[in-house]
């Protein structure tokens, strides 16, 4: 595959070119005209900087409809262990020749704008995310935080498991290409279309009423609450070295 493929839409920016500055969204506007876009990363293990991530997508979501992606393999710079290179299918002469994190996450900071990251299990995929930005001396992913994971226990609170598989299957959703970015991330959108209508069926009509559901009340599953309803790599770094053991043994996701 291409690095940095996208579909539909061509937000790739070179390195040469400043990003401008990222704004987010207002908290109030409506679930049906925000713009989501729902992030995987695949890595070489469950934390940095010791693990590296070795492909990232991004999956566009608005009005109800999927209608853009970006994707691309990431050359991790290290050595790619065998269980995951069977997991994945990404292997270490796969992503020789692609480029390295910091090339990649221009192009997809440039496609992810101030729309809303979305992630199943954000807190993993904001820890790689916000580690190789701080490796490039950029702020952290500013943007407001939503949770599938998350947002299964308010929305499906009969489903004790709330892995992407158990949520999948429960919803008809297929997943083409398990444990690849794009295949996760294509399934997670289209989870996120189903939870905003059972948002809205309850009464949800905005992304803050939809951020304070997924943050209310006790969560005693591994992941991390975002009192300020945006992405707090402070908070993020502390509680996942506290919760390290669950990530690196292979939290579902």
């Amino acid at each position: 595959r291409r690095s940095g493929r996208q579909q539909k839409n061509s937000h790739l920016i070179p390195l040469s070119v400043a990003l401008p500055e990222r704004t987010v969204k207002a908290e109030r506007e409506q679930l049906a005209e925000a713009v989501y876009t729902v992030v995987d990363v695949e890595t070489t293990g469950g934390k940095p900087p010791l693990h590296k991530i070795i492909e990232i997508a991004g999956v566009r979501v608005e009005r109800g409809l999927i209608t853009g992606n970006y994707h691309s393999l990431v050359n991790p710079g290290r050595y790619i262990p065998p269980f995951v290179a069977e997991m994945t299918g990404i292997h270490e002469e796969l992503v020789s020749a692609m480029p390295a994190a910091e090339e990649v996450m221009v192009g997809f900071l440039g496609f992810l704008g101030d729309s809303v990251f979305v992630a199943h299990n954000a807190a993993f995929d904001l820890m790689f995310l916000n580690h190789e930005l701080q490796n490039m001396g950029m702020d952290a992913v500013g943007n407001l935080v939503l949770c599938t994971q998350k947002l299964a226990k308010r929305l499906v609170p009969e489903m004790e498991r709330r892995s992407l598989d158990a949520l999948a299957a429960r919803l008809g959703i297929p997943i083409e290409g398990r444990h690849r970015a794009l295949g996760d991330a294509t399934a997670t959108a289209r989870m996120l279309i189903a939870f905003l209508g059972k948002a809205v069926n309850i009464g949800i009509r905005t992304v803050d009423e939809l951020l304070h559901l997924q943050n209310s009340g006790p969560d005693r599953r591994p992941g991390l609450q975002y009192p300020d309803r945006r992405a707090a790599p402070q908070r993020a770094a502390s509680d996942q070295r506290r919760r390290n053991r669950a990530v690196a043994g292979g939290q579902p996701r």
